[in-house]
């Protein structure tokens, strides 16, 4: 049995394709589709050596995951598995007895803190593990450096999972503010008002947060700087405000509960 098309979307849904390297959130140094062996700084590839060297860790990662009589979801996730977690965590999993309740355990980046990416990845693969044999699959999102996604972090609720194109993140009518958020699109600058006092913090990169963390501020205003991107705010009491383009300030006066960001 071999990976199949399906089980290769899922990885490359997560790993992201980055043809320059770059430091994953476990601050490895990574490549292509999640690479990372010699990998080294200011390293770049094309696409199509992306696509050699994501046929060759295949084949690494699978020769574990060929030792266990699984059908072909349970191959593909579990590859999925091996490739983000390494061949000692599949043995692990495998040997546990309890083999999706283990792997939902491997959500942890540095320092023991959870990562929300690796969440919603290990949902996934618990998923595609536990779906029959003849049920048509998902197509994941295969994410690429040009594509839009971005995340919020709310009041009580923590991090939500990645948000895409026209996504609404946040909440709407539960009165929860939206404290943190995280934009990644090539190009782009953003930042935010903050509540309490606080005022305009300083402009942010792509990938970078704007907000607070644990202090529980709210954001009152956003500025989006990027000729490609708009976006519009739900704010408390009022509702949805208009889009706003390239360098326009929102309008809002009291708590931002969620955001929509949009290609043009």
């Amino acid at each position: 049995m071999n990976i199949s098309e399906n089980g290769k979307n899922l990885i490359k849904s997560y790993e992201g394709l980055y043809l320059e390297a770059y430091r994953c959130p476990s601050n490895v140094l990574t490549i292509g589709w999640g690479h990372t062996a010699g990998v080294y700084e200011g390293q770049v590839i094309t696409e199509a050596e992306a696509e050699r060297i994501f046929t060759i860790d295949m084949a690494i990662y699978e020769k574990p995951v060929k030792a266990y009589n699984v059908n072909q979801n349970q191959y593909d996730a579990l590859t999925s598995f091996c490739y983000n977690a390494g061949a000692g965590a599949l043995e692990d999993v495998m040997t546990s007895g309890n083999v999706t309740g283990t792997m939902s355990m491997y959500i942890h980046g540095d320092a023991g803190v959870v990562l929300p990416g690796l969440v919603r990845r290990r949902k996934e693969e618990v998923d595609l593990y536990n779906t029959p044999i003849g049920t048509p699959p998902t197509p994941p999102i295969v994410i690429t450096d040009s594509t839009l996604r971005y995340e919020g972090q709310i009041q009580h609720d923590g991090w939500q999972e990645l948000k895409f194109n026209n996504e609404i993140c946040g909440t709407v009518g539960q009165s929860k503010r939206l404290e943190t958020i995280s934009i990644i699109y090539p190009g782009v600058e953003f930042r935010v008002f903050v509540g309490g006092g606080r005022g305009w913090q300083g402009w942010r990169e792509s990938g970078e947060i704007a907000g607070t963390l644990g202090i529980g501020y709210e954001i009152q205003k956003v500025e989006i700087k990027s000729n490609k991107l708009e976006f519009a705010l739900h704010i408390s009491n009022y509702g949805w405000t208009n889009y706003y383009s390239n360098t326009e300030i929102s309008n809002g006066v009291s708590k931002v509960e969620a955001i929509r960001i949009r290609e043009k």
